[in-house]
Parts: C-alpha cells; sequence; structure tokens
C-alpha cells in the first residue's frame, strides 16, 4: 500500500534540447505528421532531405519556420500501407557532416520507435513487432545472468547458512527473489537508481551482521525473521543495480509490462540457481557440521570486514562520492539505536512498525513538495529527548515515546528528502540516499532487535553514549539554530521589529511549572525526589526551537538613528527576499513576496527583469534556485536625497544560484554593480530603484562551494 501511494502521482521531470530530428507520428489510420527539424550553424542549414518509404506521399505543402537556431518544417503524408515493420526511414545529405539527426517515429497502436542517425548510419529499419523470442532474450535471460553475476548475493547466501540458528532456504529464497524483484521494477521506474558501490557494500553489511556473534543462551533460538528482512534489503539493492537493456525500441505499455515480467522470472530463477550452487558447495565440502560452521563463520565473517574495508577505500580516495547524511538525521538515527538497545526484547520489534510508516508519510509529503517547518530543530531535539529518556530509564515503549517517534520519523523523511532535492540531481538523490536509508534501517533497527536488554554491567557505557549524545545536539544546535536566531534578530531590528521566541518561551514556561517539587511532608515520609524528565525534556525542546519567533513592533525604533551596518544588514535582507522570491513556484505568492519588499512602481519591472536574468542561457526543463544573496561594498550616498524619501547607496552584490539539471547541478554566481535606493513606508522599509550598471556571471561547480 504504501508502494502504491508513493507511485501515485509521480512527477516527471526533463531537460529539454532541442537538437536536429525528424518526428514521423500516426494522428490517424494511415496519416502521419512530420516535423523535420534542422540546426542553424553560422548562419548556415544543412541541405537534408527525409526519405520515407515508396507508399507513403505528401498530402499537404510544407509549413516552414526559421529563426537564428533552427528551422522547422512541418507537413503531412499519407501511407498505403497500414504497417510499417521491415520498411526504412532516413535522410539523404548527411554524408561529411558533423549532425547527427534523433529519430522518432510512432503509431496509434502505441508503439515508439528511437534512434539516432548519423552520417554512417543514415537509415533506420523498422522492426517487427517482438515475440516471445525477444521476451525471452531481453527479459528471462537478463535477469537470470544478472543474479548469476551478482557475489554478493552469494555471499548473503552463504552467510545465511553460516548463521547460528541456520535461516531456512526456502525463506532466504522467497526473501531474495522478493527484494531482488522490487529493486529492478523501482529501478525501472527510475525511483531507484542504486550505484554500484551501495549494493555491495550493503551486501556486506548483511553477510557481517548475520555471522555477528549472538546473546548468550541464544544459541538454540529460532531464526530471526530479521537475518531475513535484511538479506531482503540487501537484495532490493543488488536487483537495483541491474542494467537497463538499451536500445530496445517499438515496445506497446503492455509489451513492456510482459517484458518486466519476464526479466522478474529471470530474476527468480537466477537467485534460485545461485542459492542451489551455494548450498551444493556447502554440502559437496561437507563443511555444514557443527564442528565446522564455527571456525567457517569467523573465517567468512573476517573476509566479509576485510572486502568491505578494500570497498570503502574507495571513498578515501574520492571522498566527494560519499553521500552527504545531514547532521540531524545522523544524530536522531544514534539516538533511536541506543534506545531501541535498552528497551526489553519483546518491545523492540514495535519499533520500526511505528517509524517506517512514519518516515515513508513523511518522504511522501516531501514529494508532494509538503515541507515540514524547522524539521531540523525538532530532529535534534528528539536528539538529545531520548538519552535523557535512556539517564531516568525510562525505556517503557509508552504513548508518549510512540508519539515522539511517529512525529520524529514523519520529519525526518520530509527532512531527508529536502536535503536530497536540495543538494542532488534527481536520480542521484533517489538513488544515494534511499540506499542510505535501508543501510540505517538495518544497522540500527533489525541488528539490535536480536540482542537482549542491555545488563547491568553495561550501564557505564549507556551513560556515556547517552551522554555524547546530548553533547551533540546541544553542540549541534548551538551551531546550526542559534546563528538562524541571530540572523533574524539582526534583520528585525533594523526594521523595527523585535523576535520574540513564543513557542520557546511557552516551553521553558511549562517546563518550569512541571518540575518536581520535593516539599517538606516528602522529605518527612522518606519520599524519593522525582527525576525531573518531563521539565527536562521540554526545557531541551524549548533550546531548539528558538528560531520560532513571532515579530512584534519595537516601540523604540527610529529609523533616522540606524547606523551604517544596520542599514546593510536593512538593505542585504530587503535584496534577499527579492531574489529569493523567485524560488516559490505559486505566482500569487511570488508577487506577495515581491510587494512586501519593493515599491508598487518597481514591482513589474524587478519581476521580468530579474526572472530574465537568472534564467538566461538555459534550456528549458532546468531548475533555477536562488541560495545566496550577499552585500558588497556600500557607498556614500548620493547627496540632496532626504531622510523622509530614504537613502541611495552604490553598491555591488552578488547571487548564487543553483542550476539544477536531470543528470547534474551547477551554481551560477551572478555580480552586480548599480545604486540601490531605500524608502521607509508605513509598512516597512522598501527598495524604491534599482540601476544596473554592469553585471559579471560566473559558472561554479557544485564541489567548490
Amino acid at each position: 500500500m504504501l508502494l502504491c501511494l508513493f507511485l501515485l502521482g509521480y512527477p516527471a521531470r526533463a531537460d529539454i534540447v532541442y537538437p536536429a530530428r525528424l518526428q514521423f507520428s500516426e494522428t490517424a489510420p494511415g496519416l502521419f505528421e512530420v516535423v523535420f527539424i534542422l540546426p542553424v550553424i553560422n548562419g548556415k542549414i544543412l541541405k537534408a532531405q527525409p526519405v520515407f518509404p515508396e507508399f507513403c506521399s505528401p498530402v499537404s505543402d510544407p509549413v516552414v519556420q526559421v529563426d537564428a537556431f533552427q528551422k522547422k518544417s512541418r507537413w503531412e503524408m499519407r501511407c498505403e500501407k497500414i504497417s510499417l515493420h521491415g520498411e526504412q526511414i532516413g535522410i539523404n545529405g548527411l554524408l561529411g557532416s558533423p549532425i547527427d539527426i534523433i529519430l522518432e517515429v510512432t503509431t496509434l497502436e502505441g508503439r515508439t520507435y528511437q534512434t539516432t542517425l548519423s552520417p554512417n548510419e543514415a537509415f533506420y529499419l523498422i522492426p517487427p513487432p517482438p515475440g516471445l523470442s525477444e521476451f525471452l532474450t531481453f527479459g528471462t535471460m537478463k535477469g537470470t545472468r544478472g543474479m548469476l553475476w551478482q557475489w554478493c548475493l552469494a555471499f548473503m547466501f552463504l552467510a545465511g547458512f553460516l548463521k547460528r540458528p541456520v535461516l531456512p532456504f526456502s525463506w532466504m529464497l522467497l526473501a531474495a527473489i522478493s527484494g531482488a524483484s522490487i529493486g529492478s521494477f523501482l529501478s525501472a521506474r527510475e525511483l531507484l537508481l542504486v550505484p554500484s558501490w551501495a549494493g555491495e557494500v550493503t551486501a556486506l553489511l548483511v553477510s557481517l551482521v548475520l555471522l555477528l556473534p549472538r546473546a548468550p543462551g541464544q544459541e538454540n533460538g529460532r531464526p530471526l525473521k530479521s537475518g531475513l528482512v535484511l538479506l531482503g534489503l540487501g537484495a532490493l539493492l543488488i536487483g537495483g543495480m541491474l542494467p537497463e537493456e538499451m536500445g530496445l525500441s517499438g515496445y506497446t505499455t503492455a509489451e513492456m509490462a510482459v517484458l518486466k515480467f519476464f526479466e522478474i522470472l529471470g530474476i527468480a530463477l537466477g537467485v534460485l540457481l545461485l542459492g542451489l550452487l551455494v548450498r551444493q558447495a556447502l554440502l559437496v565440502l561437507a563443511l555444514t557440521k557443527n564442528g565446522l560452521k564455527i571456525p567457517l563463520a569467523r573465517g567468512f565473517a573476517a573476509l566479509s570486514l576485510g572486502v568491505l574495508l578494500w570497498k570503502l577505500s574507495l571513498f578515501w580516495n574520492y571522498p566527494s562520492m560519499l553521500p552527504s547524511i545531514p547532521w540531524a538525521i545522523t544524530g536522531i538515527v544514534a539516538s533511536l539505536a541506543l534506545w531501541t538497545v535498552c528497551l526489553p526484547r519483546n518491545e523492540k520489534g514495535a519499533v520500526p512498525v511505528w517509524l517506517l510508516p512514519a518516515f515513508a508519510l513523511g518522504y511522501l509529503w516531501g514529494l508532494r513538495e509538503i515541507e515540514i517547518p524547522f524539521a531540523r530543530a525538532f530532529l535534534l531535539a528528539l536528539t538529545a529527548v531520548y538519552p535523557i529518556l535512556i539517564l531516568s530509564g525510562r525505556w517503557r515503549f509508552g504513548p508518549v515515546q510512540k508519539g515522539l517517534m511517529v512525529l520524529g520519523g514523519v520529519a525526518a523523511g520530509n527532512y531527508l528528502f529536502r536535503h536530497a532535492d536540495a543538494t542532488l540531481s534527481y536520480p542521484v538523490a533517489r538513488s544515494i540516499f534511499f540506499a542510505v536509508l535501508l543501510l540505517l534501517i538495518s544497522i540500527c533497527f533489525i541488528v539490535f532487535s536480536g540482542w537482549n536488554s542491555a545488563p547491568a554491567s553495561s550501564k557505564r557505557y549507556r551513560s556515556v553514549t547517552a551522554i555524547a549524545l546530548i553533547l551533540f545536539a546541544f553542540v549541534s544546535g548551538g551551531f546550526l539554530l542559534l546563528d538562524a536566531y541571530r540572523d533574524s534578530l539582526g534583520f528585525s531590528l533594523p526594521e523595527g521589529k523585535l523576535p520574540l521566541p513564543f513557542l520557546s518561551a511557552g516551553l521553558m514556561l511549562l517546563g518550569l511549572l512541571l518540575w518536581p517539587r520535593h516539599r517538606k511532608i516528602h522529605r518527612q515520609m522518606g519520599m524519593e525526589r522525582k527525576a525531573p524528565v518531563a521539565s527536562l525534556a521540554l526545557i531541551t525542546v524549548a533550546f531548539f526551537l528558538l528560531p520560532v519567533c513571532l515579530e512584534i513592533r519595537n516601540p523604540w525604533y527610529r529609523p533616522e538613528k540606524m547606523d551604517e551596518q544596520a542599514l546593510i544588514g536593512l538593505m542585504e535582507r530587503r535584496l534577499r527576499n527579492t531574489y529569493t522570491a523567485f524560488n516559490i513556484a505559486d505566482e500569487e505568492a511570488l508577487f506577495e513576496q515581491l510587494a512586501d519588499n519593493l515599491d508598487e512602481g518597481l514591482l513589474d519591472h524587478i519581476y521580468l527583469d530579474s526572472r530574465r536574468r537568472l534564467t538566461m542561457g538555459l534550456r528549458e526543463g532546468s531548475r533555477v534556485t536562488v541560495k545566496d544573496v550577499s552585500l558588497g561594498e556600500l557607498g556614500t550616498p548620493e547627496s540632496g536625497v532626504s531622510e523622509a524619501g530614504g537613502w541611495k547607496y552604490p553598491a555591488t552584490w552578488t547571487v548564487t544560484a543553483q542550476v539544477k539539471h536531470l543528470k547534474h547541478i551547477h551554481y551560477r554566481r551572478n555580480q552586480y554593480t548599480g545604486t540601490i535606493a531605500l524608502k521607509p513606508l508605513e509598512n516597512g522599509w522598501k527598495i524604491s530603484e534599482i540601476i544596473l550598471t554592469s553585471e559579471d556571471r560566473q559558472v561554479i561547480a557544485s564541489g567548490s562551494l
């Protein structure tokens, strides 16, 4: 059900380019529309003509449109034969030219043939509809061959056979087949694009986890379901690594579904053969006896660890390939992992039941462009709250803990998607972060579900770890959140407003009111002082929610008494609000933010001019997001400008914008020089004039920022 919700209405994104192309689209039985586009290079157009089958003839004159970049011709043709199978379509006149032409043939039955015509191969033979042999070749054989080559899947099978107690072979097959099939399906929909290292590293981690020594007294217990879930997660990433068949065209939607069915059938066959090979190898070597399994398991665990370290050495040489996991996600995962270890064994299984659906819901909200405000602050607060519960001995999985886990899961899923969408290109974001998500789930929850409650001897370890997590959360909050609060304070004061952290103040007051009192009668009765767990948790959350402010009017504000530093901050805030308004998709909200920062007479001009400058020279389909606006040099105010009419300054300012294409991300830094005028109005300060004298544009790689 979650998968269906995830796929519901998924937005499609692509970069739109206009190279040379020939489109031959059937609009009615036997009637085709032809669109022929040639580029204009140095004012010249290639003398090339399309060639169609002899039974096709034009029924209308070409309509030609020519501009500085391309020549587009459009006309209609009628073909006497309904079927085009076995016929050639191509281009005459490409010989000796450096131009490749994209050919796209579309029929009414839903077939689309795509290829690239070059001077060496200027004609395309339209193939017949696919038959059983194509389904077996490009489906079953591909899936079987792809799974048989996955040595990392064989590692997981071997670990499952050597695990104590041994995982049932039939259940291992079911988990591996299900995971690999789901991964292949998600990969075909480009919802999961797994880099090769992710699947291999996951399989090695799963092998290590399956061979970890169990808690004392559990050697003869039943196999944990967590081992099968781990194996399924590893198989899912391995299935997502299978390459898609290139060069396939002419398949209808139904035929693509049939092809996918045959591919999944091949995946199941490949997993079955690989599992049988591993099991038979152990049987032939007579290594299934209990006396030999323990040293073999230890040796294989050491081998898995060595191969894992060798695989991870890739990131030492190329650290840019390592996905950047937000500190807030790292902290909340570590806190939940420590709390899960402390839970009683019969309550450990409830953690993923409550957490994973909440995480999926938050991730789905991110796909739907629903943003949870201050999600990072809340995650850092929970990073400190869970260690407080551990130090106080509140380990039971009660309603409060369930509510915190659901809220934290929703916030984590939403924040992780937003971070991935903002910092990575679309396929890479879905790939790496989904893989990281599975790794975090595997390590922090499924592994710990096999442990008993921590013994009393590990109390010091739990305490030290909990205190370290609390310090980590507060240090991260101090650097990340208090900076944001200081920025809001610095921006609000020059505008005559005071930021009031009402939510933090309310939580702080509530925490003090709930602080347990140890009265004289309690001491006389010998009652122990209650631990202020709820009060400490509320005060901790109040610290991290300091940026949640309500701006009130400053009664002591005088605009004529502003110093130069305050004026620079005010002008920078107005510029930042103006440029970041173009990140808003809703045009009404965009104009509202511009109207709050610009004078009415300047609104239309700035809207058109700034949008043109931000998107100048970009291909359609690119997404531009303003990331930073900084004010540079600010000159002396021009003479003759009164305080009532505002101030006019010569200034330089820089706008850094992120340009996101389908496959990569880069940044553009535009540096402007001109004059900016600020004017005090009844509803605040606004920019009343912007005159540009120069503009310098620079393209910056994403890794250099």
